[in-house]
């Protein structure tokens, strides 16, 4: 019994620290925990189309959007991955953004069309700790990274971003479970059996 017990802790762990890192990191991004082998490279190409015709002020929803009454963006993404090493990471991305409003004029910039790249961002990602247990692994996740804007009209309305130079540093943890994780979890624990001693 004491092993199973020793065999829960040793994968119970692994959980309640992932827990506490978790609200470090930002919403999946430019950083997630997988590490790129020294030496690779990795690049990926995405398209997103969207469009919408209301938006929030504060917590209140609100609509059409003022002069241009709605805009459609296309949004073109360039992410490049480079291993330095097994466990340090260089990464870079470069959206492309194409914004039309179907209304009027922009009252700022004067446009109903803006397009361009978007912020400009690069990032290093290095691997603290790498921590096996029975049953999976848990890597540590450190990485800094800058968001460089491109020199784009920030303040319309049409604007494909917040024009603003970023800084971000990540902290967090990234938690590798194997098919045998779950067999020392739900282990059934068998009791010793004794002898009852009656008496008359």
């Amino acid at each position: 019994m004491k092993k199973q017990k020793a065999n829960f802790l040793v994968g119970i762990v692994p959980i309640i620290a992932m827990v506490i890192l978790t609200p470090s990191l930002n919403a999946q991004g430019l950083i997630d925990g997988f590490y790129s082998p020294k030496g690779d490279i990795s690049i990926t190409a995405s398209y997103t189309g969207t469009s919408y015709d209301e938006f929030y002020v504060g917590e209140e929803k609100t609509g059409p959007v003022p002069a241009h009454e709605k805009i459609t963006q296309n949004i073109f993404g360039l992410y490049g991955k480079y291993g330095l090493s097994d466990s340090f990471t260089v990464i870079v991305n470069a959206p492309y953004i194409s914004a039309k409003g179907e209304g009027a004029p922009d009252p700022i910039s004067g446009n109903t069309e803006e397009s361009g790249f978007q912020d400009f961002s690069i990032a290093a990602k290095y691997r603290p700790f790498s921590a096996s247990f029975a049953g999976g692994r848990l890597d540590g996740i450190t990485a800094l990274g800058f968001d460089i804007p491109t020199g784009y009209e920030s303040n319309s309305i049409l604007a494909i971003g917040n024009g603003a130079f970023k800084t971000n540093l990540h902290l967090g943890g990234h938690l590798f479970l194997t098919k045998d994780f779950l067999r020392p979890l739900f282990s059934v624990i068998v009791l010793e059996e004794r002898p009852m001693m009656i008496l008359t």
